[in-house]
């Protein structure tokens, strides 16, 4: 399993990364998956995230925030509600905020990787924890 976050998120919905790498399940957070979804709810582009999504015309927008709301049945989203002690205990240890300590305890308790388009304070704690951690760069 690999966990995306919200920016490779984006771009596996858009076709510039593979939905399905074979052998490799891929997945993400609820809370990247909310990120993502209120970024492309937000009128005109405000930020890096939201950018490519506005850049789609009308029909385009309007299919992948289906595709995005249906998301779970394309790939495995957690669920926070089941992982929240751990969750809280990641970020307690690593001092992380919400959306990384979720992402490292889903690949905890997975045997999974983190794959991000931003780093940050993630790396050094996943790394800490023994959790195969690459950033993705935003042109591949």
């Amino acid at each position: 399993m690999v966990v995306i976050d919200d920016h490779l998120l984006l771009r596996a919905l858009l076709g510039t990364v593979p939905l399905d790498e074979p052998g490799r399940m891929l997945a993400t957070t609820t809370t990247w998956w909310w990120r993502l979804s209120s970024a492309v709810r937000k009128e005109g582009p405000s930020r890096s995230l939201s950018t490519p999504f506005h850049g789609l015309g009308v029909e385009a927008r309007g299919e992948l925030l289906r595709t995005l709301d249906a998301l779970p049945e394309l790939l495995e989203v957690c669920d926070l509600r089941a992982r929240l002690p751990l969750v809280a205990d990641v970020a307690q240890l690593y001092r992380l905020n919400l959306l990384a300590a979720e992402a490292l305890a889903m690949a905890l308790l997975n045997d999974a990787e983190i794959h991000v388009a931003v780093d940050g304070r993630l790396g050094p704690a996943a790394r800490a924890a023994g959790v195969p951690y690459a950033v993705v760069g935003r042109s591949e």
